[in-house]
């Protein structure tokens, strides 16, 4: 067997640079606090955290002790922290490890695919470090998420689908599925794909990929009736304004690095779109049409514009679309850097010299802005971090301290306050937004506050306006954010229902 001494170093690379950003992350004190080395970014992180706890402790899939739920989007990302709890390593920096991890294996897998079908091999170390550096990807592999697990699943299927190992597409598509829901759009399109080219033997795709995701559906379904997570209901269900400058900035917020702009402009000037996907084959067109579909289906999720014309009308999941929009970057930057290299190979048609030198251009912006904005990123890592533990983390040690036990406790940031909670008290959380607590689902909000008997509620007035004029509501706590960056809203507040 040859050894791959190119691989090898690009690993090592990919080793030494990772581990030196990740450093850099979770020292930073951008907030003036410690709270990225012993914090996470996002308060959904802690709700897979709480099902991991108690998946370990119990061996269900418990929100609160004794009270099934499917609030966990990702079954496998719960499975494998509950394992980390059960052999006794803390979540919060094991989760950051295993999560740079898939992330480095990600970016190794992407240059090997780059090798492949680039002429000029220094594209596929771009290509590769690009990835690695990605100030969106680094960011959410130490967010303690599912993101790059999903990633890594994603190019798994993408080189296996090229090499038609129908087989490991199969398993790991069903691996992506458990991972992340949006993985069924994929198994949707390759079967359409399937019926298209009359291959039969991609059937093999969709029975290993059934056989191993229907388990979850299953269980979903005899839980609360539905067939998917409560978590896809309850964030169609709910609705939110936001303005519409902000939904331009929450989309193009993870392809920043201008990888969408970059590819498309690099593969489409010139009128070489044809040409270029001519040097394809069929399995990378599909992939190159997938990735596109797939961000525009994210595009159009918003519903409607109001009629001043100046808020947007969408799902609550619009709100976060970059966490979902994510995973594709490595796509587009797989066919940025094809194109790229298709363009300045010289391969039929020839383009212009002012074309291969706004080209060079182009990629000198994308290495600079990629670089740029990794400092930013680490701040915002820090600040991130900050908001959750300094507002939902201070919430939850309060309510421990000072509200009875087994109280049963209304709240609509649903991780880190029942997390921090629970670890030494017994109260019984519910979701009002329904993502974990399914029974909340399709009911109106205050019949449902009225019939759970909740005696607190732990919200942002922002997101219940009219919750003080259909109760009477006794402040007993909050806290406020002086510098907010990822939370609700700067204040959260605690009521006691009178």
């Amino acid at each position: 067997m040859k050894i791959d001494n190119e691989l090898i170093t690009f690993t090592i690379i990919a080793i030494v640079l990772a581990s030196g950003l990740s450093y850099y992350y979770i020292t930073g004190t951008a907030s003036g606090t410690d709270s990225a080395m012993v914090g996470v970014p996002l308060d959904d992180t802690y709700i897979h955290f709480q099902y991991a706890k108690n998946l370990a402790t119990y061996g269900k899939f418990y929100y609160n002790v004794g009270d099934e739920q499917t609030g966990a989007t990702s079954p496998l990302w719960v499975i494998i922290l509950g394992i980390v709890y059960k052999l006794g390593f803390d979540l919060i920096s094991t989760s950051k490890i295993i999560g740079l991890f898939f992330h480095i294996c990600s970016s190794i897998i992407l240059f090997s695919l780059l090798r492949r079908y680039v002429k000029n091999k220094t594209f596929a170390w771009l290509g590769g470090i690009v990835c690695l550096i990605s100030p969106t990807l680094f960011f959410y592999s130490l967010s303690g998420m599912e993101v790059s697990l999903f990633v890594f699943l994603l190019l798994i299927i993408f080189r296996f689908f090229i090499q038609k190992k129908y087989d490991y597409v199969g398993v790991s598509l069903g691996f992506g599925i458990l991972t992340r829901p949006e993985a069924l759009i994929l198994f949707g399109a390759l079967l359409l794909f399937a019926a298209w080219k009359k291959e039969k033997k991609m059937i093999k795709i969709f029975i290993l990929a059934i056989i191993i995701s229907a388990p979850w559906f299953i269980y979903c379904f005899l839980i609360t009736g539905r067939p998917l997570p409560s978590t896809f209901y309850a964030k169609t269900e709910s609705t939110g304004e936001i303005p519409l400058i902000n939904a331009v900035l929450v989309f193009f917020w993870p392809v920043h690095e201008i990888l969408f702009a970059l590819g498309t402009m690099v593969i489409f000037y010139g009128v070489i779109i044809k040409e270029y996907i001519k040097i394809f084959e069929d399995e990378l067109k599909f992939f190159f049409a997938f990735t596109i579909v797939y961000l525009l289906m994210f595009v159009v999720l918003p519903i409607k514009v109001t009629p001043d014309k100046n808020m947007l009308i969408t799902p609550y999941f619009s709100t976060a679309l970059s966490r979902y929009i994510s995973p594709v970057l490595v796509f587009l930057n797989f066919f940025m850097i094809t194109g790229i290299d298709f363009l300045l190979e010289k391969r039929k048609p020839a383009i212009s010299k002012f074309s291969r030198t706004l080209t060079y251009i182009l990629i000198a912006i994308l290495i600079t802005e990629t670089i740029l904005m990794l400092p930013q990123f680490a701040d915002k890592y820090s600040w991130d971090t900050n908001s959750i533990s300094s507002q939902q983390v201070i919430i939850a040690k309060w309510i421990e301290q000072n509200i009875p036990q087994e109280t049963r406790i209304g709240l609509n940031d649903a991780g880190a306050i029942i997390y921090y909670s629970s670890l030494a008290s017994d109260h019984i959380f519910v979701d009002l937004v329904g993502l974990n607590t399914h029974q909340r689902i399709g009911r109106n909000l205050y019949e449902f506050i009225r019939e759970e008997k909740l005696e607190y509620l732990v919200i942002y007035d922002e997101w219940f306006p009219d919750m003080k004029t259909k109760f009477e509501l006794e402040e007993i706590y909050n806290v406020t954010l002086e510098y907010n960056t990822v939370a609700g809203a700067d204040t959260m507040h605690v009521y006691r229902i009178k």
